[in-house]
């Protein structure tokens, strides 16, 4: 199975047919009309968000508290994201958030918790 991140805008535009879109942010665009899987247990909390946004969380705070919470949910993670590939036919999936590659965003530090060896989706990978 191969894991990849990528944002939605990307991903409108592109054949995604042979990958599971697995949203792992707490919204997504109303205009993005592809079939997703809700991911709520890596969904970062609302109100982390919120103070990242307004300036009174860093991006290490930020991380840092993510980080946390991804450690109590431990090897689930991996095992949820492996099944739901197996239970959609798909041996590649894509995490779904909102921010472009160039911009922070937890999809990184998610990619990183995995240790599978995440990657941004590149148009080489589609």
């Amino acid at each position: 199975m191969k894991i990849y991140t990528s944002y939605y805008s990307k991903v409108s535009k592109v054949d995604t047919s042979d990958f599971l879109l697995l949203q792992v942010s707490a919204l997504k665009p109303d205009w993005f009309d592809k079939p997703v899987v809700e991911m709520p247990s890596v969904y970062p909390p609302w109100k982390l968000i919120q103070n990242f946004k307004s300036g009174f969380v860093t991006e290490a705070e930020y991380i840092q508290t993510y980080g946390r919470q991804l450690k109590q949910l431990g090897n689930n993670v991996l095992d949820d994201i492996t099944m739901l590939c197996e239970m959609n036919g798909k041996d590649k999936c894509i995490l779904l958030c909102w921010e472009a590659p160039d911009k922070f965003c937890h999809r990184k530090p998610l990619g990183e918790f995995l240790n599978c060896g995440v990657t941004e989706l590149t148009d080489e990978d589609l």
